[in-house]
C-alpha cells in the first residue's frame, strides 16, 4: 500500500513539473546549429528560416514553429509535430540542428549553490 502511495506521488510530482515546464509564454525561437546559435526569431512574425546553407528550412507560422525540410534520411524533425510552448524544441540529428523556443520570462536564479 505504501508503495502505491509513493508511486502515485511521484506520478503527480512529474506530471505538475512537466505542465509548468512545457507552458511558459514563447516570445521567440533560438537555432543553433553545432552546439552554436545562428539566430533568435520572434515568433510573431510569419517566416522562412533556411539552416545550413539550405539543408533545413525551419518554418514560422501562426506563432508554432516546425522543419519543413531537411535533407537527413529520418525526417524525424519534419515529422514532429509544430512546437509553440516555452522550452519546446525539434532537433535533426544528423544536421545537428536545434531549434527551441524560448520563454517569454527571464529566470531570476542564475546559478544555484549548495
Amino acid at each position: 500500500m505504501l508503495l502505491a502511495v509513493l508511486f502515485l506521488l511521484a506520478a503527480a510530482a512529474l506530471f505538475f513539473w512537466t505542465v509548468t515546464y512545457f507552458t511558459g509564454s514563447a516570445e521567440s525561437v533560438v537555432i543553433s546549429v553545432h552546439g552554436e546559435k545562428t539566430g533568435e526569431y520572434d515568433l510573431a512574425f510569419d517566416q522562412e528560416i533556411s539552416v545550413c546553407g539550405g539543408s533545413n528550412i525551419v518554418q514560422i507560422k501562426d506563432g508554432r514553429v516546425f522543419m519543413k525540410s531537411a535533407s537527413c534520411k529520418n525526417q524525424y524533425c519534419v515529422n514532429h509535430a509544430p512546437i509553440e510552448k516555452g522550452n519546446e524544441q525539434i532537433v535533426c540529428l544528423p544536421n545537428q540542428v536545434l531549434v527551441q523556443i524560448t520563454e517569454g520570462r527571464e529566470s531570476e536564479i542564475d546559478i544555484v549553490a549548495n
